[in-house]
């Protein structure tokens, strides 16, 4: 899929993230943004498109995104 929107590039914690719809990083932020509890997941073929992966089926590096999307968001208090 190629995504229609421009690459987001975060810093958090030394370590720079992409944010692309739908990736880790996104949702975790999104999830913050929202007020949402942490519950890692992403869409590999961009938000609210099929399939979404869950924490379960996730690697270790994909869930450290999520958490640091969360965090970052949390630190810079971006709140809907």
């Amino acid at each position: 899929m190629t995504q229609d929107f421009a690459t987001m590039y975060i810093t958090y914690m030394d370590k720079t993230y992409e944010q692309i719809h739908g990736n880790p990083f996104d949702r975790g932020s999104a999830d913050s943004y929202y007020s949402r509890p942490r519950e890692p997941h992403y869409f590999p073929n961009g938000t609210g498109h099929a399939p979404r992966i869950s924490e379960v089926n996730m690697t270790a590096v994909e869930v450290r995104q999520y958490d640091a999307g969360y965090s970052s968001n949390e630190r810079d208090g971006f709140k809907k």
